[in-house]
């Protein structure tokens, strides 16, 4: 195994771990409304910096979206 290989078994595994600590966390019961980072972190307990990066990561996988700056399950999230 190189070091491309390996990248790609990481990379592989970064949308799934994203997905589930939202799941773990409840993210997409939180945001079935629209939420700001700031509500959010605070519903769920969580820091503002840690809930940002993870909504944005969710973002970028298109399960949730953001419209201007509150953050909303797409449909796929409300399966």
């Amino acid at each position: 195994m190189n070091f491309e290989e390996l990248g790609d078994l990481w990379r592989g595994f970064m949308p799934s771990r994203v997905i589930l600590t939202a799941v773990e966390l409840g993210v997409f019961e939180k945001l079935k409304k629209p939420k700001t980072v700031k509500e959010a972190a605070r519903l769920l307990k969580s820091s503002l910096r840690g809930t940002e990066i993870l909504l944005k990561a969710l973002t970028s996988l298109k399960v949730i979206k953001k419209s201007g700056k509150k953050y909303v399950n797409t449909a796929i999230a409300l399966i």
